[in-house]
């Protein structure tokens, strides 16, 4: 992962997530094994969303029940639990996070399909705003050869209200770090597949006051226009999530 300026990206108003996280992703079960039946939505997908007649880009990841997005364009990020079921999947729990304010904006419910590389999905929001996704699976990105040796680095954060992150990845996958809010990291980075752009993160934050506890999520790289390797990172539990795009 990266030098984390971990983005707290609940306040103390909005404190409970449970459910949230809770399932795995649903691959179907028993009879035969038919084409629909093997559908995967894992991997890194990104298109567009329109919303109330804006339009703006997303991009993010599913992996094992666990969904992290983002949009540059409109500073947002977006963390859930999915289930699929032969080629329609659902989140419905969607927490949107507004990155420069580091608040909670809505909860949506968000169903969709898959039909080869491509993904649909309408959502509707708690705010009362509805809308639709449109993207791609985005091979190139997530189907290559990755390993510790890829993220073993000092990553560094800003966040949008001024908090300096950083956290070392060592060979092993060890991390640690901190920010300038006093919060502590531990924890440990691990590559389920070598041959797929995604890290496990198993992280442990402490001296965070309500935040102190234990965080599981994902990351992957990725590059920003002028060619700087990211680090892309969400973690969470039921009380809280972070997040941060690394450098």
């Amino acid at each position: 992962m990266h030098p984390l300026r971990l983005v707290i990206l609940l306040s103390i108003s909005v404190l409970s997530l449970s459910g949230c996280f809770g399932s795995s992703s649903g691959s179907s079960s028993g009879g035969s094994t038919s084409e629909e039946e093997i559908v995967s939505i894992e991997g890194i997908w990104s298109g567009s969303a329109t919303e109330e007649g804006e339009t703006y880009d997303v991009a993010g990841i599913f992996y094992e029940g666990q969904f992290f997005g983002f949009s540059d364009e409109s500073g947002v990020v977006w963390d859930g639990a999915y289930s699929i079921n032969n080629n329609a999947f659902q989140i419905p729990q969607l927490f949107a996070f507004d990155v420069s304010l580091e608040v909670l904006l809505n909860v949506s419910s968000v169903s969709g399909t898959i039909d080869g590389t491509s993904l649909s999905a309408t959502f509707s929001s708690d705010a009362g705003t509805t809308g639709s996704i449109q993207a791609s699976y985005d091979q190139s990105l997530y189907e290559r050869e990755t390993g510790l040796s890829d993220i073993s680095s000092v990553w560094e954060y800003t966040s949008g209200q001024g908090v300096y992150s950083s956290v070392a990845i060592d060979d092993n996958g060890e991390l640690s770090g901190a920010d300038t809010g006093g919060c502590l990291f531990l924890g440990h980075v691990s590559v389920p597949d070598t041959t797929r752009n995604v890290f496990v993160i198993d992280l442990e934050v402490t001296s965070c006051n309500e935040f102190d506890g234990d965080y599981d999520g994902l990351a992957y790289l990725d590059s920003d226009e002028g060619g700087t390797t990211l680090l892309r990172f969400a973690a969470q539990n039921d009380f809280a999530t972070f997040w941060a795009v690394f450098e």
